[in-house]
């Protein structure tokens, strides 16, 4: 009895799909770059059918362009409470840090702060 495989049969779609399609890259057909077909755009005017949808592609675009974001407040319905009107995200990193001094010095202590004012 031979105990050897030649070949393990694929399903076609993956047998025909490349290594970078698999990980969620293409190589573009013009100039044989390689380009991220999961790519977060944000554009003004997007619509988003819950607030849910709209936390996952802000955390998507924001994980992909190396920051992290904060939901900083938002506005509701003054009729209905429970309806969300609009909602501002910001960057963790945005302000500056606001110093709440006391007089007695041994309070305290050396700090630095992650505040960095981004406009995200």
């Amino acid at each position: 009895m031979d105990n050897e495989i030649d070949e393990i049969a694929w399903p076609e779609e993956i047998n025909n799909t490349s290594e970078n399609q698999l990980s969620g890259y293409n190589e573009s057909d013009t100039d044989g770059e390689i380009v991220n077909v999961n790519e977060v755009v944000l554009t003004i005017g997007d619509l988003f059918n819950d607030w849910e949808s709209v936390q996952v592609i802000i955390n998507s675009y924001a994980k992909q362009n190396g920051f992290v974001v904060a939901k900083s407040r938002k506005d509701v319905d003054p009729i209905d409470k429970s309806i969300i009107r609009r909602r501002e995200y910001i960057c963790w990193k945005s302000g500056t840090h606001q110093s709440k001094k006391v007089e007695d010095i041994s309070l305290h202590r050396e700090c630095s702060s992650y505040k960095t004012n981004c406009l995200w």
